[in-house]
């Protein structure tokens, strides 16, 4: 049998300290069965905590650079549970990139127990996709593409890190060599790497929590100032720029949900008609006026989506 790296790196800031012990008790007792390789787990944490907090995209790409080629690597959110271990199959993955999991999560609803998965497709078998040939594949008679069947987080993958080897010079070549993006980070590494894998293996088994405190940039409820609102637009739109760049399959699916991203930071915003201005210079009215009243799950604000749709329509 081969020798198979997987490396879990857990990044965890101030609010995170408190689940750390158990996480890191978790990863300890986490094992892979059923492999012809011989696996060989290792664990570290990083600390992104007051003076050390350099960004979750800044650490990660710290994290990358000093992995082997050949290493696997899982992000875990140091807030988050490993919650199985995982049978992988039994045959050779020397050309495999990419394992994507599913997972549990409390995402759309505070009150949903462990023992519900909600990933947004869940198929009935294990399935192995070679990402060079393919873009879109039919799966249990539903057409998908190869990112939206990997899905945008990181947290529910396992990454070779060659899928990452040309992630720095990428960025330089858009200008964005010293980017600090605040949202939509883990799915741009998560396409990146999608973009640059051999083949991709999808697991139906979940061994991943992912833990909503209801506080992240979807569905934020504190109110922030126009200036904060302009440094968010500047630092997410050079990271939605990049995505759309690497000319994936559902970047369609990338735009919508951005822009329920800025409507959602818009609509916490004090001043809300400079916000909505300023989302309005990249989207139509129409299109900003049918996601306000459509999204209830980013936008939880009866009045102020009342006032932001009166505002829009004059």
């Amino acid at each position: 049998m081969s020798d198979c790296i997987l490396e879990i790196h857990i990044i965890y800031c101030d609010k995170d300290k408190k689940c750390l012990p158990a996480l890191l008790e978790q990863c300890k007792n986490f094992k892979i069965k059923n492999s012809i390789h011989n696996w060989k787990i290792f664990i570290y944490t990083h600390d992104n905590c007051g003076k050390n907090n350099i960004g979750q995209f800044r650490r990660r790409i710290e994290i990358i650079k000093n992995v082997p080629e050949n290493h696997f690597i899982w992000f875990v959110d140091g807030d988050d549970e490993v919650i199985n271990d995982v049978d992988l199959m039994k045959g050779d993955i020397n050309d495999l990139d990419i394992f994507v999991f599913n997972y549990m999560s409390n995402l759309f609803n505070k009150e949903l127990k462990k023992n519900v998965g909600i990933t947004n497709k869940i198929f009935n078998q294990n399935i192995i996709v070679n990402t060079k040939k393919h873009k879109i594949i039919n799966i249990d008679n539903i057409k998908i593409s190869i990112p939206n069947l990997a899905g945008p987080a990181l947290w529910n993958k396992w990454i070779r890190k060659s899928c990452w080897t040309s992630l720095e010079s990428y960025l330089k070549s858009l200008g964005y060599g010293d980017i600090k993006p605040v949202s939509m980070e883990d799915t741009f590494l998560s396409y990146f790497a999608v973009k640059n894998s051999r083949k991709l293996c999808y697991i139906k088994q979940a061994i991943y929590y992912y833990h909503n405190e209801f506080s992240s940039i979807y569905n934020d409820e504190k109110y922030i100032y126009f200036d904060n609102f302009k440094t968010f637009r500047t630092n997410h739109k050079e990271i939605v720029d990049a995505t759309v760049k690497l000319q994936m399959a559902n970047t369609k699916g990338f735009l919508t949900n951005d822009l329920k991203i800025n409507i959602q930071k818009a609509l916490s915003c004090f001043n809300i008609k400079d916000a909505l201005n300023e989302i309005i210079k990249d989207y139509s009215k129409e299109d900003i006026i049918k996601t306000i009243v459509l999204e209830d799950f980013y936008l939880r604000h009866p009045y102020v989506k009342y006032l932001a749709i009166k505002y829009l329509t004059n």
